[in-house]
Parts: C-alpha cells; structure tokens; sequence
C-alpha cells in the first residue's frame, strides 16, 4: 500500500475519538476587513495545500492498526474542505461562540483529509474563519506554523493563487520568518530533550536506566484519581466554547515581574482563582480543592516546526482552587510549575503515548481511562505573532483556539497571545458546565485584582 506511515503517537490521537469527545483542534480567526469568499479560498488553496497532510486521507490495511497511513485522497475537492456560511442574526460574538460550540460536536469525514474551515464573510465589519483540524495531524506548534503560513506581514504580499503538484511546505515562510514573528531564535530547542525524542528508540533507551525517569514514571502511574468536582463527570455531546476580553500582554508580564512569576503562572493562576470562583457560584466548597490539569510540553526545535504530526509530551499540573488570596496562589503555581519542568514527565508520557497507538483496543482504553481519571482539565498556552499579520491583505484583529480534551476530560482551557494582548479560550461539555462565560467572569475579576496589586506596589 503507498503513502507515508501514520506514526504511532499519531495514530494515539486519532484512536482518541469518541461522539462525546473528538480530538480536534478548533480555531477562530477574525480579520478587521472583509475578505471575499473567492479571494479567501484561492489564498487557502494555494497555501495550505503545499502541505501534503492537507490532501491525505488516513488508509489501513485489514483494520490493522500498525497499517495507517497518509495517502492521498484521489477524490480530493477543497469545496468540501473550505466553505460559506452565514451567521445567524444579528451575527456577532454570541452567535460566532455559538457556531464554534456546535461544530465540536460534529465529526470529520473519515474518507477524506481530516480539515474543514468555515468562511465567514459578514462579521463585526470585517470577515472570519473557523478552522478544525484533527489532532492526528499536527500538535499546536506544528498548527500554528500552518495557520501563519496562510498569513502575510505587510497587507500588500503577493500570493500565488495556483498550487502545484510539487510545490511542498509552507506558503513561502521560511522556519527564520517564522521564528521571527514569535520572538524566538530557530536554532534554539525548546525542550532539551528534543533530539532524543526525534529518535525513539534511543530516548527509550537513554532514559530507561535513568532514575529520574523511573521516579517519573512512578508518580504518573501511581497518581490517584483526581477528586470529584462539577467539571467532572458524563459527557454529552454538546459543547460550549467562548473566549474572553483581550488582555494588555505588558500588564500581565508587570504581575509576573512584581511576583517572580511567568507569564504562564500569572495566567494560570487567574484561571485556577476562575475555577474557584465558579464552584463557589453553584454552592460547592473549593476548601483544600485541588483538581490537576494536563499541560502540554513542546519536545520539538523551531527547525522542526513545518514538519506536521505530534511531538509533545504531557505534564500533570495541579491547580490550587481552594488557596484564595491571589498571590500566594500565584507563587503556588510557580513553584509548582518549576518542579515540573525539571522532572521527566514530558519524556514519560510521550513514550506512553507512542506505546498506545500499537496498543489492542482492551489495553489501550484501560490506559486512556486510567489516565483521564487523573486529571479534569487540559490547558496550554500558544504564542502567537508578535506584530500584526495579514489575510488576503485584510489585518487579523484576532485570533482564539480550542484544545480537544482526551480521555473523558470535559474542560478545555487555552491560551493565546497575539500582537501584544492575551486571550482565554475556554471550552466545556454542556451537560457539566452549560455556563462557561460564567468563568471568564471570575478571570476578569481575578486579573483585575492582580493589576490592582501591581499598581498598589508601583504606587508605593
């Protein structure tokens, strides 16, 4: 059978899917002008479908799971991949939030490349795009390279609207653009880990003898269940995603630097005061309350970023709901986050994950389940370009995404910043949180309260 393997971590992701749960990776992109709907898709088309993975299928052979493949879809049409739709009436933020909740709940095509984007041509005086791509096909770095590939720095760039066989990778930004844009140097790893993990084999190797690598392995699987909560429970298959009022990007770095803190921690720690905030507002008590999300850990370089698949590890990090004073919360975070990042969960649950994807259904659902039950959330943060960036010569005002919650988990938190301000992304199973605006309004009020400090300190 032609067609390039699915590797096993892949593969790990796409056995994921449930009606109640599917791993997609959502999106939402607003632009300040109006883009027309030709214009948009000739861009996509031309862009976009210099990355192979956007014209492939997954293919098996006898149902095998070792067997999937990438192959090319001989049917493929970007009409059934990119298409029109119109927002209900009056069109605005409810009703694009609405949309985004909707479609999270309705599968991809199995016989055909695993992408779909909506155009939308009427939105706040401008145009919008929302995106899904299956987990299977890229992690969030990967994504994000593929969704500034579609972009532009200057509203005046050239594009090539006929893509050719052949013309394989990227939309014309090379790795250097595209470290540039996110403030990093290409040559840097982001995790120093990334060669070995690269090469499976010796990074089984090299760490299996490792202490530090048992004593990881031993916390995960002996972790116990995470405690009961309203953000735990049955799923159904409705969901429920909104994003906040944007944040000053300075602002929050100025309650990291006056805390010792990262931007990360200042985030989080607001989302944890959040999370806090919300069971108190249904009666529950959040007192010695600690429910862990799963955090993912980048094991790639920037000079890896173009290549699509997943390459990153996961980290259980608990969240401090019951600690109400806003400081020491936040230095509760740090300090937990800081011994996280010097153990070797990352590697450990990357090796897990390459081991489910060959693993018999019975084997694999018992380890899904096992470590679902672990944990109640999964949030990560994304940085975004830094400058402003340019569809079809129309600016990007801005930018928001889903993470897919795997294993049972019904609470998705993301992170995302973008030409100097932050959003949160907050995504929910409708039967367990039918509400979740109800969190971003205990995140303004837990960021308020921050910058009130910081301006306390400054003023003294």
């Amino acid at each position: 059978m032609s067609g390039e393997p699915m590797s096993s971590v892949d593969s790990a992701w796409l056995r994921m899917d449930s009606p109640a749960n599917l791993m997609m990776v959502s999106g939402a992109l607003a632009f300040e002008k109006k883009v027309g709907f030709e214009e948009a898709r000739e861009l996509v088309a031309a862009r976009l479908l210099k990355f192979p993975r956007f014209r492939q299928r997954v293919v098996s052979s006898n149902g095998l799971l070792k067997s999937l493949r990438w192959q090319d879809d001989p049917g493929f049409n970007i009409d059934r991949h990119f298409m029109k739709t119109e927002l209900p009436a009056p069109g605005g933020e409810a009703e694009f939030q609405e949309l985004a909740g909707k479609l999270m709940s309705e599968p991809l095509d199995q016989d055909h490349p695993l992408w779909q984007m909506r155009f939308i041509p009427d939105y706040q005086g401008g145009s919008a795009l929302l995106c899904r791509f299956h987990h299977c096909m890229g992690d969030g770095i990967a994504m994000i390279y593929v969704m500034m590939s579609m972009t532009d720095e200057s509203p005046d760039a050239p594009v090539d609207k006929e893509f050719k066989t052949g013309q394989e990778g990227g939309g014309g930004m090379t790795l250097e653009d595209f470290g540039r844009r996110l403030g990093y140097n290409t040559g840097r790893a982001i995790n120093s880990a990334t060669n070995m993990v690269a090469k499976p084999g010796k990074f089984v190797d090299a760490l299996s003898k490792a202490s530090s690598f048992v004593s990881a392995l031993g916390k995960l699987t002996t972790m116990p269940a995470d405690p009961e909560t309203l953000f735990k429970g049955e799923l159904i298959e409705a969901k429920r995603a909104v994003w906040s009022k944007p944040l000053d990007l300075d602002m929050v770095k100025a309650v990291g630097r006056q805390t010792g803190a990262t931007v990360n921690d200042v985030l989080l720690a607001a989302v944890s005061g959040a999370l806090g905030r919300y069971l108190v507002s249904r009666g529950r008590s959040t007192e010695g309350i600690n429910i862990r999300a799963v955090v993912p850990v980048n094991l790639r370089s920037m000079e890896e970023a173009h290549q699509l698949g997943n390459r990153f590890g996961l980290v259980f990090l608990p969240l401090p709901l019951g600690i109400e004073d806003t400081l020491l919360r936040i230095f509760e975070i740090s300090k937990r986050m800081n011994a996280i990042k010097d153990s070797q969960e990352a590697l450990v649950s990357f090796g897990i994950l390459q081991t489910m994807g060959v693993s018999p259904g019975p084997v694999f659902e018992r380890v899904l389940q096992m470590f679902g039950s672990k944990a109640t959330s999964v949030m990560t943060n994304v940085i975004g370009p830094k400058e402003p960036i340019y569809f079809a010569g129309s600016p990007m005002k801005q930018a928001m995404f889903w993470v897919p919650r795997s294993g049972g988990l019904g609470l998705g938190v993301s992170i995302l910043s973008y030409n100097g301000r932050v959003w949160l992304g907050i995504a929910t199973d409708a039967g367990l949180v039918p509400d979740p605006e109800k969190i971003l309004d205990g995140f303004d009020a837990e960021f308020e309260e921050m910058v009130s400090l910081v301006r306390q300190v400054e003023g003294a």
